[in-house]
């Protein structure tokens, strides 16, 4: 398997910085890898700061319009505790080899299949949201207004959206292996121009560039169930609330039990 063009090692990915103090694309920084496994046995497979550091907005918008150069996307962490589980070499040919509308439309009746009163009210799965065509107001803005950092992380990755399988992020283990989770946001990456910007012990937030459009809102709540039920069953109560909720906000916050 190659990464950024070059062979992946056996012990993780290239491309993570030295432990200590870095500059990267003109930001300064001081830190130290962090291994998978959650004895920290595994590979290098995060950096990530001493604490938050100074300016730590700006050092993610400067970080991000780098990423093409230096291959790490900067994720805010903003929890102290982070754990990583195991790191499958392999999780891009499986990514890779996922049907997006054909898994979705699967787990839609896979969720209604064991309790007949959910089942009725989910219905016949509605079909996938189109695209997002209008821009939103500076998505990241309505983030960095509402998140709490504890530090900065830098994991190596070609797109945000594989960051949780690249990590191998245990937040969502109750439901999804991180595996799992990347196909859901490689696409709301490519549709809604959703960026994975924020990531806690159990909390996953992106900055949406695009927000699907108030006809396509029921599809896109959704889909948004699918890869987060916790957010309706255990939050707003329904896909339609749901969809009055998120749909047309840039800043979308899940949290999984």
């Amino acid at each position: 398997m190659r990464l950024f063009g070059k062979r992946q090692r056996d012990d993780g990915p290239e491309g993570l910085p030295a432990d200590g103090d870095i500059e990267i694309a003109g930001v300064k920084l001081r830190g130290a890898r962090m291994r998978a496994e959650l004895d920290g046995t595994g590979p290098a497979v995060l950096w990530r700061t001493e604490g938050e550091p100074e300016r730590v907005f700006s050092a993610w918008r400067r970080l991000a319009g780098a990423h093409a150069e230096t291959g790490l996307w900067p994720v805010l962490i903003t929890h102290e505790r982070l754990d990583l589980g195991h790191f499958d070499p392999a999780w891009e040919d499986t990514v890779a080899a996922v049907d997006y509308p054909a898994m979705v439309a699967e787990r839609w009746v896979e969720h209604g299949s064991y309790d007949e009163e959910l089942r009725e009210l989910m219905g016949d799965f509605p079909g996938l949201a189109a695209p997002g065509t209008t821009p939103a107001d500076d998505p990241l803005e309505h983030v960095f207004a509402t998140v709490e950092v504890h530090s900065l992380g830098l994991v190596p990755v070609r797109r945000p959206a594989d960051v949780l399988a690249a990590i191998g992020w245990t937040g969502a283990i109750n439901s999804f292996e991180p595996v799992e989770l990347v196909p859901y946001l490689r696409s709301f990456e490519e549709r809604f121009d959703a960026r994975l910007v924020a990531l806690g012990f159990d909390t996953v937030q992106l900055a949406v560039g695009r927000p699907p459009a108030s006809a396509e809102a029921i599809k896109a709540a959704s889909e948004l169930y699918l890869f987060n039920p916790d957010v309706v069953d255990q939050g707003v109560g329904t896909i339609e609330a749901l969809a009055e909720e998120m749909v047309q906000d840039p800043h979308w916050a899940f949290w999984w039990d």
